[in-house]
């Protein structure tokens, strides 16, 4: 899970948008058709606050271009 955040925000060049990592965590929901959730659920807070302690000490990265 280390480094996951270093990439977010992303501009995502199929979907010419920047993408946060709640909008990915919501992507990935659609993707392995989960129930949706609302943009601002806590389910999504206590992901981004998990992989933020992963990558507590870690090296900052710059942001990301994506596919």
């Amino acid at each position: 899970m280390r480094g996951q955040l270093d990439y977010f925000p992303t501009w995502r060049t199929s979907q010419q948008s920047v993408w946060d990592i709640r909008k990915r965590f919501q992507w990935c929901q659609v993707a392995i058709w989960a129930d949706d959730l609302p943009p601002d659920a806590p389910e999504y807070g206590d992901l981004e606050l998990y992989l933020a302690r992963q990558n507590a000490g870690q090296k900052l990265s710059v942001l990301g271009i994506r596919h």
